[in-house]
């Protein structure tokens, strides 16, 4: 596209000037012209992705829903990815917004604040409200953009009910876990009263500081205590299969190796590597967590063969028994749909060939799908297989594959 080469050639010319060569006040011109032009960008990025979910482009192209792609085409975080497109489908409800975001004239920030907030406003009033928001938002940082925002909110809510207010502050509830690309993990979300309570209930009888020597700050103490409630609730039962067991180290072991230790007697002799203090195991966690995980952990071993295959850890039954789900969990470690990130938490195990069809419970008939690409195999005519070697092909229902590569497990 021409428009293309013209942008590429714009940008050839900004990566050669010698910014160490440029005065103060050329130097601040054209970070101020690229932060204008960055959000002129995200406004046109915006507009397609519109455009894109509407007609589920990537659903028929790469069998993923528009934030899947992104983040497995465009390397977006989850967290990103779902304010992109956030934005994007509020364009549609709101002509002063989509006006203003088309032309760059606010950043992904303020738009999404105000996005959010013309979601609870009446009909009637979204117009008028983005108009005064959009306008604020040209001059001002996201966060007076907010205030402005929660200002409007109380003002219209003056005419409300109490019982339809309430039903709207609930319908603005989320949380979003994310992990980060460093290991850590982002939690951000708006809780109802009740459960903000509760939770901040929970979290601040653990949060106390543990005598005079205890050095983490408070916010440090908070994080060490929301684990504290997800712990001891995980050490609960009732908790559904899928996501609730305790935490489990899965010692891996090759066959061969395996088969080396065995003494005379027929008893396996201990592997002298198999000391969780060693740093270099293939999970990736730091020797210090292991160890906190091993004092509340159910270990589990599996036995692997040369190419990583799991050999012995299990026997199939009509429904999935715990032992088939490690293994799946173990070899999967997420949604086997390529390009998609889905964690186990977010996937069920399925069967390749419908047990209706006559397919087995067993680990080779097992692959962990998640709730989309579920329905993409049961409702939608796509189908998948496992080959020879052991992989997956996913099929659309005009019979073409699907290869993009899947992405990197996010935890």
């Amino acid at each position: 596209m021409g428009w293309q080469a013209t942008l590429d050639d714009a940008l050839g010319q900004c990566r050669a000037v010698d910014v160490t060569a440029l005065p103060d006040v050329a130097l601040l011109a054209e970070l101020d012209g690229l932060l204008a032009a960055r959000d002129v960008l995200d406004g046109l990025i915006a507009r397609r992705l519109e455009v894109a979910d509407v007609r589920q482009a990537t659903v028929a192209e790469c069998g993923l829903t528009t934030t899947m792609w992104l983040r497995s085409h465009a390397r977006l975080s989850a967290h990103e990815a779902r304010q992109r497109m956030f934005v994007a489908r509020s364009l549609a409800h709101s002509a002063v917004l989509a006006e203003t975001v088309d032309a760059g004239q606010v950043t992904q920030a303020s738009a999404r604040i105000i996005a959010s907030t013309l979601r609870q406003l009446d009909p009637d009033d979204r117009e008028a409200g983005a108009g005064i928001l959009v306008e604020l938002a040209a001059q001002a940082p996201p966060e007076q953009v907010g205030v402005a925002a929660r200002h409007l909110l109380h003002a219209t809510a003056a005419a409300e009910t109490r019982e339809t207010a309430e039903q709207r502050r609930l319908a603005g509830r989320y949380l979003t876990i994310d992990a980060t690309y460093d290991g850590m993990y982002a939690v951000t979300g708006m809780l109802p009263p009740d459960t903000g309570e509760a939770l901040a209930a929970a979290v601040g009888a653990l949060a106390q500081p543990a005598g005079g020597n205890d050095e983490r700050s408070a916010g440090q103490r908070r994080a060490d205590a929301l684990g504290q409630v997800a712990r001891h609730l995980l050490a609960c039962d009732g908790l559904p299969d899928n996501g609730g067991e305790r935490p489990q180290l899965v010692l891996t072991l090759n066959y061969a190796d395996l088969s080396d230790a065995l003494t005379g007697s027929g008893h396996a002799a201990t592997p002298g590597d198999t000391d969780l203090t060693d740093r270099r195991n293939a999970s990736g966690l730091p020797a210090s967590v292991l160890r906190r995980l091993a004092c509340d952990a159910a270990v589990i071993p599996a036995v692997l063969g040369a190419a990583g295959e799991v050999l012995d850890i299990g026997r199939a039954t009509r429904t999935w028994p715990t032992a088939i789900r490690r293994a799946a969990r173990l070899r999967d470690r997420g949604c086997t749909f390529p390009g998609c990130a889905a964690g186990l938490d977010q996937c069920d195990l399925h069967h390749l060939v419908f047990w209706a069809d006559g397919g087995t419970t067993s680990l080779t008939n097992a692959a962990h799908l998640c709730a989309f690409h579920h329905w993409l195999i049961h409702d939608k005519h796509w189908t998948v297989r496992r080959t020879r070697d052991g992989t997956l092909l996913f099929t659309r229902p005009d019979g073409t594959t699907v290869h993009d590569p899947a992405l990197a497990r996010a935890g």
